[in-house]
């Protein structure tokens, strides 16, 4: 029996254009679009979402990286800009959250703890784990086990995640995972778990 929905956020919670953000900030900083998207993405999942670098630090390589000096909070702002709540989804995580424990699982940076009570996820879901947390990063095992300690078995989950390779990450200790391809093919995905939406 499924007693939980486990989440990934970006482009499943919320729409992110990187590539967007990307053009963005290399014209507000005047760089080389192409090599400041490598440095920064590199940067970005490798050591921010893995907790092993703060806030300061991650903005300490970027300038010396690039010979800049960056307001912190322009380019935070910058960042947001190109998030985009996925309204439909959302929308049906609040009908179904009466019913079933919500979860955020998602490889993440410390940006993302003020935009948790701006969105009122702090409210929507039951507990939310991010990598930089728990210097853990999605595929490893460890990191997806963290959901079992809130009492949940790994066949009462539905982890629902863009990429494939975190897909099978999940389905690797035992939960049912589905790739997050819009919000038509996840109702088909509703159904076949058999969690009805409009009880």
């Amino acid at each position: 029996m499924i007693k939980a929905l486990v989440f990934d956020w970006g482009n499943v919670l919320e729409f992110f254009d990187a590539e967007g953000m990307w053009t963005a900030l290399a014209e507000q900083y005047q760089l080389d679009r192409d090599r400041f998207a490598y440095f920064e993405l590199s940067l970005r999942e490798k050591k921010f979402d893995g907790g092993l670098i703060s806030i300061d630090e991650y903005f300490e390589r970027l300038n010396k990286e690039f010979g800049i000096s960056i307001d912190q909070k322009k380019y935070v702002k910058t960042y947001f800009s190109h998030l985009k709540p996925n309204t439909e989804l959302l929308g049906i995580i609040k009908k179904l959250k009466p019913r079933y424990k919500m979860i955020i699982l998602s490889n993440n940076n410390p940006f993302f703890f003020e935009r948790i009570t701006k969105l009122g996820f702090d409210t929507l879901f039951d507990t939310i784990l991010f990598s930089c947390q728990e210097r853990l990063l999605k595929p490893d095992p460890r990191f997806y086990q963290k959901v079992f300690e809130t009492g949940l078995k790994p066949d009462e989950c539905v982890f629902v995640d863009d990429r494939e390779t975190f897909v099978e990450g999940a389905k690797q200790v035992g939960m049912h995972a589905v790739v997050y391809r819009g919000i038509e093919q996840f109702s088909d995905n509703l159904v076949q778990f058999s969690i009805r939406v409009d009880v």
